[in-house]
């Protein structure tokens, strides 16, 4: 039997998406081995777009339909669209560059723009009319285009999928059709990596002051440290010592302090400073205190292939779906606690240069480590530090300035 298939799901790039299609059997014992069937796909080939200004009450008709923008400022923006369809939202800076939308939200709309929270159960039953969409951008909003699709075209495909593999121990995993995530071959999220000195990572790092822009504790005064956009810094560790807060007077202001875990993709580490008692955020004049950075200014990359399975004093052994890691990848003696070695940051590409999906973490196998994936790997590839270095950054920053009243949760400028 099968059960009504959800909206697809696509992924952050964009360039593929999951439709889940969900079969249930009435035999209790019955195990699926296999599934075929047909899948129709169908793209938009041409759009109606309309472009607005990021700007609250903003409204543009195409097609003979009216869009308003309910609220837009900062890095929020709310739609109405009239009609049954679903527009593509795509929010960009002002200067042709698009923004990631982190956070999507739409919601059906009935009789005067009503939504189904907003309905009384005596106004039951309503005829849905159109759309109201919220989203999020990783970045300060400037426009807001609207793209409709207005023409398609159909394949048809012929689709056979098989259960996701089990990794249990020692049962053998038995893939029958590789699955992938996609990644052009070659390529990582930040540049990277680089050989480099503690000179240069002390250059080309920095401490900011900031305030939380979070509903819960909005204005919290911070300190920032942003590392080089590298792929070393994905690497890297850093700890705050306790910091010292200053009023006008120059006395001390009793506080307290936590630290947040290094973020993707600022690549950043901050310490946020707390009242010691009260509401409200703590008031000081400076913040003073060092940042200590473990950084990897040494790193490679190795490849291993059935065809050369060696490099140095590590060995891949490949048994279909498995590879087994056996030997030193050679990590520096001084990594430092919370840094990742090189085995926990394992890669593997199916012969097309795709990176395979991992159906495990890498597990302790005698001398070694096994892990496992969804395909066949080609290769592995293993990043290797060779060099630490430990590095001091003072810091003695005025605050930032206060964050506006009714902009709690909007990232600002």
């Amino acid at each position: 039997r099968r059960a009504g298939p959800p909206p697809p799901r696509w992924t952050a790039d964009g360039l593929r998406s999951e439709h889940e299609l969900r079969l249930t059997t009435g035999d209790d014992k019955a195990a699926l081995a296999r599934a075929e069937g047909t899948a129709v796909f169908k793209v938009a080939t041409a759009f109606t777009r309309l472009e607005l200004p990021c700007k609250t009450g903003a409204k543009g008709t195409t097609d003979g339909r009216t869009v308003t923008l309910r609220r837009c400022e900062g890095d929020y923006v709310e739609l109405d669209w009239p009609g049954t369809d679903r527009p593509a939202v795509i929010l960009g800076d002002g200067k042709g560059r698009r923004f990631a939308t982190p956070s999507e939200v739409a919601l059906p709309l009935f009789s005067g723009q009503r939504t189904l929270f907003q309905l009384e159960y005596s106004d039951l039953p309503q005829k849905i009319e159109g759309v109201r969409i919220a989203l999020n951008a990783a970045g300060r909003i400037a426009t807001v285009l609207i793209a409709a699709p207005r023409a398609f075209a159909e394949r048809k495909v012929a689709v056979v999928a098989t259960p996701e593999p089990v990794v249990d121990g020692g049962k053998p995993v038995k893939v029958a059709a590789p699955r992938t995530l996609w990644e052009a071959p070659g390529a990582t999220s930040v540049p990277g990596p680089v050989a480099t000195s503690a000179a240069e990572v002390r250059a080309g790092t920095r401490a900011v002051a900031g305030r939380s822009y979070a509903v819960m504790g909005y204005n919290t005064p911070t300190v920032e440290v942003r590392l080089p956009r590298v792929l070393n810094s994905l690497f890297a560790t850093i700890e705050f010592g306790e910091s010292t807060l200053l009023d006008r007077q120059g006395q001390p202001v009793e506080h307290g302090q936590e630290t947040a875990w290094v973020q993707w993709p600022q690549l950043s580490n901050e310490v946020r400073f707390s009242p010691a008692s009260g509401d409200g955020p703590v008031q000081l004049a400076r913040a003073r205190g060092t940042a200590k950075i473990r950084y990897p200014v040494a790193m490679r990359i190795v490849t291993l292939t059935p065809a050369a399975p060696t490099a140095g004093d590590v060995t891949a052994t490949f048994a279909g779906a498995r590879v087994t890691l056996t030997g030193e990848p050679g990590d520096a003696p001084d990594k430092p606690t919370g840094a990742p070695a090189s085995f926990d940051v394992v890669r593997a590409y199916s012969r097309d240069g795709e990176r395979l999906r991992p159906l495990s973490d890498p597990a302790p196998t005698g001398e070694g480590r096994t892990l496992a994936f969804w395909g066949e790997p080609a290769s592995i590839r293993l990043t290797v530090v060779d060099r630490w270095e430990e590095l001091e950054l003072p810091y003695d920053l005025p605050p930032a300035p206060l964050l506006p009243a009714g902009k709690e949760g909007l990232r600002p400028e």
